[in-house]
């Protein structure tokens, strides 16, 4: 997708249809020809099949449910992202960055807050990040001062540009004569068995990894940053420096994201002020306009991340497995490993809006196991209601990935 012209506006066109309550196969979506990946990501292991069904019990009385409509007009508007572009004296354009960093901003209409936040929280921490990496043993040097542990956190931490392939494979070297030389990321060069050389020895006795080595670089996935500072006399070799796929915190890394920033404002209802006693609280409100704003860092344009939003969230929802429900005296528990916040509170918001009248549901997260706990009390069959509620998000991303 091209960068050029990046502040813009649109509005969508939306999509409205009937949801028929009936348990059918999972939803294809062709209609609105949205479910292909935009790229390869790291897949989503499900236990079982997705969506399963579970034994029904025997109906015992029936919850009244209201005629259930789908998406309800849901879309975007008003999409708009500016580069973060710095204005410098020509002299100094070496010292720009490549990858700009963009600000976004669009108004999601005619949905809840639980997939204003499951965007907002997904494209912040939960999105698969791709990084470099390297092993212990793929470090060679003589200069007693590099910590090939440090060496191996700055390449997880570097920012790359998120379409870089997954079975690329870089290298570098650096050599310094008399004087301390900076060995930089724009020095990295493809191929296992090949290493790209950044010297010191030079006519002026400048520093190699000045501006013209800086230009001279060849790793085009991201801007230059500083791996290593080079002793005099020294040298380091690093070969087998592949691509990995991180997604949030990795104990010992850091955080692996690619936006930041991120908020979700409701709209069409005022804010609570309690100094002032003003504004609504969220506890009786029910807003369904948002602004989504987030900035990135540089590695991913605007549409391309929230298209991998949406497909991570989908992804998630279909490894649900509906076999591991427990049941006890119409009390349903279903326990979803690995997930928090964002995928619960979008089944039980779901739940609501498509089945107002039903007894109850709730979650709780276990923050220690990373364990969201569904518990729903119902009178009929559970895997129709899940299904159903499952199906309606799924759809709902789908037309929100479209109209990015």
């Amino acid at each position: 997708m091209s960068r050029s012209g990046r502040a813009k506006k649109k509005t969508v066109a939306t999509t409205t249809d009937t949801l028929d309550t009936t348990p059918t196969a999972d939803i294809t979506l062709d209609n609105i020809d949205a479910t292909a990946p935009i790229a390869d990501t790291a897949p989503i292991a499900a236990s079982a099949p997705t969506h399963t069904p579970a034994p029904a019990p025997t109906p015992t009385a029936k919850v009244p449910v209201k005629k259930l409509t789908r998406a309800g007009n849901i879309g975007v508007k008003d999409w708009s992202v500016t580069p973060l572009t710095i204005d410098v004296p020509g002299k100094y354009k070496h010292l720009v960055p490549r990858m700009v960093s963009d600000r976004c901003e669009f108004v999601l209409f005619n949905c809840n807050n639980a997939i204003a936040n499951a965007i907002r929280r997904t494209i912040s921490c939960e999105l698969p990040v791709r990084a470099l990496y390297c092993e212990y043993n793929d470090i060679e040097t003589d200069d007693p001062h590099i910590i090939p542990e440090m060496i191996i956190k700055r390449l997880r931490m570097i920012p790359v540009d998120q379409s870089i392939p997954l079975d690329s494979v870089f290298s570098i070297h650096g050599e310094a004569a008399h004087i301390v030389i900076d060995v930089k990321t724009s020095e990295l060069i493809s191929g296992k068995n090949s290493v790209s050389k950044n010297s010191s020895k030079n006519s002026s006795g400048k520093n190699s990894s000045s501006k013209n080595s800086a230009q001279r670089g060849t790793f085009k996935y991201g801007n230059s940053h500083t791996l290593l500072s080079l002793q005099p006399e020294r040298s380091v070799t690093i070969k087998n420096i592949r691509v990995g796929v991180e997604t949030g915190v990795k104990d010992g890394f850091g955080m692996h994201a690619v936006a930041f920033n991120a908020t979700s404002i409701a709209l069409d209802v005022e804010q609570m002020n309690p100094y002032e006693n003003t504004g609504e609280s969220s506890h009786n409100s029910d807003p369904r306009v948002w602004k989504i704003s987030f900035n990135t860092n540089g590695t991913i344009v605007p549409e391309d991340l929230i298209r991998k939003t949406c497909d991570n969230i989908t992804e998630r929802l279909n490894a649900i497995n509906l076999e591991e429900i427990t049941e006890h005296d119409s009390q349903y528990a279903l326990s979803l490993y690995g997930e928090s916040h964002t995928i619960a509170n979008l089944i039980m918001r779901g739940t609501i809006d498509l089945y107002p009248d039903i007894p109850a549901i709730t979650y709780h997260i276990d923050s220690v196991d990373r364990v969201a706990n569904i518990k729903i009390k119902y009178s009929d069959d559970i895997n129709v209601l899940l299904k159903t509620v499952i199906d309606d998000i799924i759809y709902k991303l789908a037309i929100i990935k479209k109209s990015v």
